[in-house]
């Protein structure tokens, strides 16, 4: 028999997939019940043997971390008291001990509670019994796990091939996927239970320029510039609602990273699926649905930020015009949203170095170079015709003044009406240091003593009666210059830790953080129906014209469990644990400062190749100058500016995402055909 017709084994097309849906079943439905999402069964256990901790809490170990506050949020766990439960579970930090009557929360593996009347636990002659989702056995934990290894493993061995192929030429859906449906499960929560958008005091001040353009008028854009008013007008004018807003910018943020999971998806298809990953990663971090659902121009930088990097790889994979110049555009909007993005001016000199040195054509060339000036120089001409100041803002002088305060000092060559604001500036911010701050600032180069001194320059007050050493601000932003700079100059030492300081906080600290977005949505509720602000009749105006909201059914203020009449609850929904699940293994993965450290190696590896290879290595190109942009970023913000999570996380997807690049440095990649 000719071995080509002989009979294979017959291998049903079904089997694979139910077989890898066999072996990742039991691992899914543990994780679902262990997070209370679909808990399978519940039990009781009756707990005893309480020691006192503080002010009215007790705690008993618990010999577990099942069911604690750090793996599932707000545990689903209830505490029985003579079988009736207690009210109040997961209240805030230190509320058991503090406030008592019925509180408990369980916490590292410690269950801590007060009993309903603020008794003694181990003389009160009650009995207490924790009821929640049945934790596993040790039998069912091994059973499970040999049972997904055993069928994973043929799964695995029968798929080999289609494995080969998918990571060879990974389907474009694929990759979207990888982004659209973490991005989904993230932000269900916030639309379906908590939609409140956030309201910042910044807010009104973007708002009153969008009324006067909606109104017909000519608004100043020295202090805000012009993009993110432009796009309020626009998207307020069409949907008349500020979820409208959350909407469109939430769509933005997954347009632009589709784009740019697109654009390598393009350039060399087996990398798009990682830098979909790499992007995932930040788009379901806590300050991504901060900023999408708030309204400040954060998110709208951002996108225009990714759609830049988007477009420009894009271009390079197609060689095609029409995408140089949108990225040159989406990089000009950039710098006009915040004008932070100036420091994407470094990446698009050296994006258009690479295009002449590599003898691009000149269609490439100039459809990249005119939309980033003409649109800087088309609003620096505004400002300059409506307020005398030729820049895309006037704020420069305020960020530099900022960064100096705790180095001010007065100066015989300044004139007296000077030396007295000069004066009056370093007491406000002197008075505020302790006497260890102001040690670390003498002697110490300990970012994590120095940063809350330098935090203590960045004040209002001062920056007020800066602002007043003439007539106005505007008026004074020379003196401020000569000022900050005198002091830079008299203060080397003192301003080397500034930007040392800063630097450490902008990529090590900012990175590492975890925070839980319904502290957010907490401070949202407070804000929207218990402060009222009478001095910011412009952002009242906003909140009653666009928004007038309406408390959640999941959000309850005040009743018992609330401390004061504005406690806030939230309701433990399965969506909200869907998001927490999703956070928290974002944060295993992408908060740490490896990501980091390994982006300084690639970038400095990309920088070689690109030397080495006589800057004709479009790999090591893409890579540099991808990872270019977030020196520049930080080195900006560092020198001027506090560098605290608003500055630091726009970028911060370019960590991860070059290091899933790096495969580039190896590959022989070259343009192709024009267009």
């Amino acid at each position: 028999m000719n071995p080509s017709t002989a009979p294979r084994a017959f291998r049903p097309r079904w089997l694979v997939p139910i077989a890898w849906l066999l072996a990742l079943a039991p691992i899914l439905v543990l994780r679902l019940h262990a997070t209370a999402i679909l808990p399978l069964a519940w039990s009781e256990r009756p707990v005893g043997d309480f020691q006192p901790v503080a002010g009215f809490s007790f705690a008993t170990p618990l010999q577990t971390r099942w069911m604690s506050r750090d793996s599932v949020g707000g545990s689903p766990a209830e505490l029985l008291e003579d079988g009736r439960p207690l009210a109040c579970p997961n209240p805030p930090a230190n509320d058991t001990a503090e406030v008592g009557l019925g509180r408990y929360q369980l916490d590292g593996g410690w269950l801590f509670l007060a009993p309903s009347d603020n008794s003694d636990p181990r003389t009160n002659g009650r009995h207490y019994v924790l009821r929640w989702p049945t934790p596993p056995s040790r039998v069912v934990l091994a059973i499970c796990l040999l049972w997904s290894g055993g069928v994973g493993l043929f799964a695995l061995w029968s798929s080999r091939r289609a494995i080969e192929h998918l990571l060879q030429a990974p389907p474009l859906w694929v990759s979207l996927m990888l982004v659209l449906v973490p991005l989904a499960a993230h932000r269900w929560w916030f639309f379906a239970d908590v939609p409140l958008p956030a309201i910042h005091p910044d807010s009104g001040s973007y708002y009153a320029l969008t009324r006067l353009m909606m109104s017909g008028q000519w608004p100043h854009f020295e202090i805000r510039p012009p993009g993110y008013p432009l796009f309020l007008s626009a998207v307020l004018g069409a949907t008349h609602s500020l979820m409208g807003l959350i909407v469109v910018q939430t769509l933005m943020t997954a347009a632009s990273t589709c784009l740019l999971v697109y654009a390598v998806h393009r350039l060399w298809r087996p990398l798009a699926p990682w830098v979909a990953l790499c992007l995932a990663g930040f788009i379901t971090g806590l300050w991504s649905i901060e900023h999408d659902t708030a309204v400040l121009s954060e998110s709208l930088y951002v996108s225009c930020i990714v759609f830049g990097a988007g477009f420009l790889i894009l271009a390079l994979a197609t060689s095609r015009a029409a995408y140089f110049a949108a990225s040159s555009a989406a990089v000009g909007l950039a710098i006009l949203t915040r004008p932070a993005g100036l420091f994407l001016v470094v990446p698009y000199v050296f994006s258009v170095w690479f295009l002449v040195w590599n003898s691009r054509p000149r269609s490439h060339v100039f459809a990249f170079m005119l939309p980033l000036p003409l649109l800087v120089l088309s609003v620096s001409s505004y400002n300059y015709v409506t307020s005398g100041v030729f820049n895309v803002t006037a704020w420069g002088e305020a960020n530099l003044a900022v960064a100096t305060f705790t180095m001010w000092d007065v100066d015989p060559s300044y004139p007296a009406d000077v030396n007295a604001k000069v004066a009056e500036v370093r007491r406000l911010v002197q008075e505020r240091l302790t006497d260890d701050e102001r040690a670390a600032l003498a002697g110490s180069w300990n970012p994590d003593l120095l940063a809350p001194a330098f935090l203590k320059g960045f004040w209002q007050p001062a920056l007020n009666a800066a602002s007043h050493i003439s007539a106005d601000y505007l008026e004074s932003r020379r003196w401020i210059r000569r000022i900050a700079i005198a002091s830079i100059r008299s203060n080397p030492a003192t301003y080397a830790k500034f930007v040392w300081t800063m630097s450490y906080v902008y990529y090590i600290t900012n990175v590492r953080y975890r925070a839980n977005f319904s502290d957010f949505i907490t401070y949202r509720v407070r804000n929207l129906f218990t402060v009222q602000d009478a001095l910011d009749p412009t952002r009242t105006e906003l909140i009653g014209t666009y928004l007038r909201p309406h408390m959640p059914p999941t959000v309850s203020m005040g009743g018992p469990c609330a401390v004061t009449p504005e406690g806030v609850t939230i309701a433990q929904t399965p969506a909200r644990r869907i998001h927490r699940l999703t956070q928290e293994m974002r944060d295993d993965v992408f908060a740490s400062a490896l990501w980091v450290y390994a982006f300084f190696i690639v970038l400095l590896m990309a920088v070689v190749r690109l030397a080495a290879a006589g800057g004709r290595h479009l790999g090591a190109f893409v890579v540099s100058v991808i990872g270019i942009s977030a020196v520049a970023a930080g080195l900006l913000v560092c020198l001027v500016e506090y560098g605290g999570q608003r500055y630091a996380y726009p970028t911060e997807f370019i960590y991860s995402v070059t290091v899933a690049l790096a495969p580039l440095l190896w590959m022989n990649l070259r343009f192709p055909a024009h267009s």
